[in-house]
């Protein structure tokens, strides 16, 4: 790896951990990777391994994490503190669920997520202009109010996130943000892909309705969740 360091530019690293690994303790600093894709297999236990990556140029990151042991349990302060090196840079946040086809254990019953590891992450972040987060990440309602003034993410223009419930804060905030125009001192959302679970003929058609109202000038996508094999339910949302 540290042969990379000076000349590497865009990679795709997949890590898993075994009961005897052997971590690195130096810092690897990544003096010229802008672009990386990061799949994480079993790494809760060893989760700060990702602290001595330093990565002072990058502009686009995208986590994929599967966990047999805490499925769907993101934690946004891990994240936080890996990219205090890259609050300046990175335009790009992707953060996907990696499916697990041995997965035996559910998410149900976790502790409530606490959206303030949230807040600190987006507010590290503050040139992010694209943001993907997964159904264990909930945004809460104080957040979508930051959004909205810009108190939050004023470069934001694609966001992506999962609803457990009604979606009409997220389409409100969209709404409102876009609304300031261009004037204003924070960018409109052109883009939205937002994340559910699956509903019925006439309630899919009724966010499909309103989804469209927005006039977004880029994009605009509706996906609907399939509850867990395991479970039946749709534990991949924080309880």
């Amino acid at each position: 790896m540290h042969l990379l360091c000076d000349t590497l530019t865009d990679a795709f690293f997949y890590v898993t951990f075994v009961p005897e690994s052997i971590l690195q303790t130096e810092p690897i600093i990544m003096r010229k990777l802008t672009n990386l894709r990061i799949r994480l297999i079993d790494t809760s236990s060893n989760s700060n391994f990702v602290d001595l990556i330093h990565l002072p140029a990058i502009k686009s990151l995208w986590v994929e994490w599967g966990d047999n042991n805490f499925p769907f349990k993101w934690d946004p302060a891990l994240y936080t503190r890996w990219l205090s090196y890259s609050s300046n840079t990175l335009i790009q946040l992707l953060l996907t669920d990696f499916p697990l086809s041995n997965r035996i254990q559910c998410g149900p019953n976790q502790p409530q997520f606490d959206y303030s590891k949230l807040e600190a992450l987006l507010r590290a972040l503050p040139n992010l202009k694209s943001l993907s987060l997964p159904p264990g990440i909930q945004v809460a309602f104080p957040i979508l109010v930051q959004l909205v003034t810009g108190g939050l993410l004023p470069r934001l223009n694609s966001l992506s996130i999962a609803m457990n419930g009604s979606s009409d804060d997220v389409f409100h905030m969209v709404h409102l943000r876009n609304k300031a125009g261009p004037s204003s001192r924070y960018s409109p959302i052109t883009s939205l892909n937002l994340v559910t679970t699956s509903l019925r003929p006439a309630a899919r058609r009724s966010l499909q309705a309103k989804l469209e109202a927005l006039n977004l000038p880029k994009s605009y996508r509706l996906q609907f969740l399939k509850p867990c094999t395991i479970c039946n339910s749709y534990c991949c949302f924080d309880m």
